[in-house]
């Protein structure tokens, strides 16, 4: 093996260490709670990924692998025919376990609520809150969905003001 196929492998394998969770955990809402299938997704992504030439995506992987899967979801799904949105409870939750229940039943109704304001979303703007929170930055959100990054900003900082404001209102609504 060449040390530029040595290089190459690293980099895929690296690539592979830092990014198929969250990969995987994208795809797995954009497929409507399918873990299977998004499995299938993000391995398609990095076959995609072993294809291209190192120099061409190392500057912007994350978006690039974030992109492919999601095209490739997309190609999935208009295949079956599915346009619906997903629904909440295939969504996986953060784990709220801690030693105090009362604790852990007020984050998890925290989480609840808050997943309920990011199911009012349209299903674009979701897809911008999923991938933020997958620690993508705007720029690099912006090329996943194909948008200007100035949009992406944009719906970020509208979703941001008027969902705070939701959540501060329901929130004192529940301590009445």
């Amino acid at each position: 093996m060449t040390d530029s196929e040595t290089d190459f492998r690293e980099f895929v394998l690296s690539a592979l260490v830092e990014y198929e969770c969250r990969l995987v955990h994208y795809s797995t809402r954009l497929l409507y709670g399918n873990t299977e299938r998004a499995r299938d997704v993000v391995q398609h992504a990095f076959l995609k990924l072993c294809e291209q030439d190192q120099s061409t995506v190392q500057d912007h992987l994350g978006p690039w692998l974030f992109r492919v899967c999601r095209n490739r979801a997309i190609d999935e799904l208009r295949r079956d025919g599915t346009t619906q949105q997903v629904p909440p409870e295939l969504l996986d939750r953060a784990d709220v376990s801690q030693a105090d229940p009362s604790a852990s039943a007020e984050s998890s109704d925290l989480l609840d609520y808050i997943q309920v304001l990011i199911d009012r979303l349209p299903q674009s703007q979701q897809e911008i809150v999923e991938l933020w929170s997958q620690g993508l930055k705007h720029d690099e959100i912006a090329q996943v969905v194909e948008k200007k990054p100035g949009a992406v900003r944009f719906i970020a900082q509208l979703n941001h003001s008027k969902k705070t404001n939701e959540f501060v209102n329901g929130c004192v609504r529940q301590t009445r």
